[in-house]
């Protein structure tokens, strides 16, 4: 075929072995080349999901009010789905055939009007189509995306799976074919994320276009302006930070980054990866990605020493001067008290009242070690949040060492990285980490350091 994503053909999922395959769009009788499974099928042209969008019958400020209602919600598994994720919606590797059986099983239910069916299809179609891209396998991903759109029956469904085979078309430099797409997405959906999609894959066309001032105006000047599903504000705001650079507004388009990407280190890694797949914000990213390793710098070394070196450096030195001037000011004393009385037993006196400023210079240069020992872990964590290699940690395990420094509880982390340039390998972190959020199974963006593998921080 002529793309991937190309509207001039047909590609679906075999329902039987799952196996992408070339169909017509007439319709008709087909068989499946791997599994010589018959699929009797529709022609393309009379199917819901390929009539023009119906558009609701809103003010435009009531649907404005609808989606802002909607704002802050991840997208998260369907209950009837939720045992097949761990945390941050991932699935393990060893349960992606299960995962992909519910997507078979989800797809045919979903065809007979069964509502249910359709929440799971939507979101078993997003996490498994972004696996299918990240394995470069386009067909597959095409053809999961076409034969979801035809299983749709709700309009925000098939809206939001036609704008992603106009992003996944651009992506490919197919113009042609996403304005195609295009044409099935609803550009006034009451739902966010149906909306947010829109937007995006409008954007995307008309950055392809090179029309920079059509970007702002269907995402808006800031973040603000319009309300973006959660799950698509990074690719949102990376539109229209490239759209102010090819304005020649580099510092609009660094401040959309920066403030996005210092959200969290989640954020941060998302960016990146838009960026790069994309080859978008050339200019801007590269500057506001120093300026959001500032602040990532800031957290590592706080998750590192939690700021005591602050306290307990000073608080060492104080006891230490006091401790020393209680040594001198009692010794000094016993002396002058021998020298005047001669007895010896003022001496022994003086040696006694010494021994608590002896005690409080031991604790002094305890705390000041200690918290000297802090400083170094904090500078080198911030060192890697800033200047190391960007990876993937999986956490295997997680447990508290008992030990709690300024409040904070110390956790120990088995984590096993993936993609700093070499063969995934397991490290241990220690780390100061107060609330929770992290769990066996959740994959979540590090840093490397540049010379030392096994140095990793958490990308925060």
């Amino acid at each position: 075929m002529a793309g991937s994503y190309t509207t001039q053909v047909r590609v679906l999922l075999c329902a039987q072995c799952g196996a992408p395959i070339e169909v017509s769009p007439n319709g008709g009788l087909s068989a499946c080349r791997y599994c010589g499974a018959q699929l009797e099928l529709a022609a393309r042209s009379a199917l819901p999901a390929f009539a023009p969008p119906v558009r609701a019958a809103l003010s435009e400020p009531e649907r404005l009010a609808r989606l802002r209602m909607q704002d802050n919600r991840p997208l998260l598994p369907p209950q009837s789905i939720a045992h097949l994720f761990g945390p941050g919606g991932q699935f393990p590797e060893w349960k992606e055939q299960e995962v992909f059986a519910a997507w078979q099983s989800a797809r045919k239910r979903t065809a007979t009007g069964a509502l249910d069916a359709a929440e799971e299809l939507f979101f078993l179609t997003e996490v498994l189509g972004n696996k299918a891209v990240a394995a470069s396998d386009l067909t597959r991903h095409r053809a999961m995306l076409e034969s979801a759109l035809e299983a749709f029956t709700l309009p925000r469904h098939r809206s939001s799976v036609a704008a992603s085979l106009v992003l996944a078309a651009c992506r490919e430099g197919d113009l042609q074919g996403a304005s195609t797409w295009l044409q099935l997405v609803d550009p006034a959906s009451d739902d966010l994320y149906a909306d947010s999609m829109y937007r995006v894959a409008r954007s995307r066309v008309a950055t392809k276009q090179r029309d920079f001032q059509g970007v702002l105006a269907v995402l808006g000047q800031s973040s603000g302006d319009w309300p973006t599903h959660d799950a698509l504000d990074c690719i949102a705001t990376v539109y229209r930070a490239n759209a102010y650079e090819g304005l020649g507004r580099l510092d609009l388009a660094v401040r959309e980054l920066t403030l996005e990407s210092q959200k969290s280190g989640q954020h941060r890694a998302s960016i990146a990866t838009i960026v790069r797949l994309h080859g978008v914000c050339q200019q801007s990213f590269a500057q506001a990605d120093v300026h959001a390793g500032a602040q990532a710098a800031v957290g590592a070394a706080a998750q590192a020493s939690a700021g005591v070196e602050k306290v307990f450096m000073p608080l060492g030195a104080v006891f230490a001067v006091i401790g020393v001037i209680w040594v001198v000011t009692s010794l000094g004393g016993a002396v002058f008290s021998l020298v005047m009385t001669g007895s010896p037993t003022a001496v022994l006196g003086g040696i006694g009242s010494s021994i608590g400023g002896v005690v409080f210079v031991a604790m002094g240069v305890g705390f000041f070690f200690l918290g000297r020992k802090m400083a170094a872990s904090a500078q080198k964590a911030g060192f890697i949040a800033q200047h190391g290699k960007r990876a993937n940690g999986t956490i295997l395990g997680v447990e508290g060492t008992g030990m709690k420094i300024n409040g904070v509880p110390q956790v120990r982390v088995r984590m096993r990285v993936e993609g700093a340039g070499a063969a995934p390998y397991e490290v241990q972190l220690t780390m100061l980490m107060s609330g929770g959020g992290l769990a066996p199974g959740l994959t979540l963006p590090v840093r490397v350091h540049p010379t030392s593998p096994t140095d990793v921080v958490l990308d925060v």
